[in-house]
């Protein structure tokens, strides 16, 4: 993969924007995705309904299209209210796609801010009695068909992946 980006960009090290970039060969149609760049809570707030439109957009339930939209407003929040002021980046950004792939969604949020393990928060989480703590990770958990962290070149990525299909089965509250 790092060869890809290698040849793809024509440097011997890729730039943050490579990264996790959707290859050529995986053809998605315009329809299918949203890339933003989200810098502020306005944003965050304006992306959320995109993800809610797109979600509807593509047929899924309310339920589903919500749970979608506000986890990434939940995490989004996070990163610019926690993520941002500890940042001594000037370009402080959070760089969020969403992906309709074979009847699920994809979302992948990326932000320059400190090392944050999100799956690892997700496990102490768990162990908290406290159910007005941490209501996006909780909900995120329940949500999710799989979820992924990865921390390369100074970037967290989190992808998640959405399952329409688990969302209905389950009666997903903070607790």
């Amino acid at each position: 993969m790092y060869l890809f980006y290698a040849i793809k960009d024509h440097k011997f090290i890729p730039g943050r924007n490579s990264i996790l970039d959707l290859p050529p060969k995986f053809k998605l149609g315009p329809a299918d995705l949203i890339s933003l760049d989200v810098r502020s809570i306005e944003e965050v707030m304006l992306a959320s309904t995109q993800i809610n439109l797109f979600c509807k957009g593509h047929k899924f339930d309310s339920k589903t299209s919500y749970y979608t939209a506000l986890v990434f407003e939940e995490i989004g929040t996070n990163i610019v209210k926690y993520g941002f002021p500890l940042s001594k980046k000037d370009d402080k950004m959070i760089d969020l796609r969403l992906a309709y792939v074979n009847g699920s969604l994809v979302l992948r949020i990326m932000d320059n801010s400190p090392h944050f393990d999100v799956i690892k928060h997700i496990a102490q989480v768990a162990n908290d009695n406290d159910l007005t703590h941490n209501i996006g990770i909780r909900i995120m958990a329940k949500a999710a068909e799989d979820i992924k962290y990865i921390h390369i070149i100074n970037a967290n990525v989190l992808i998640i992946t959405y399952n329409p299909s688990i969302i209905l089965k389950q009666n997903i509250t903070a607790s």
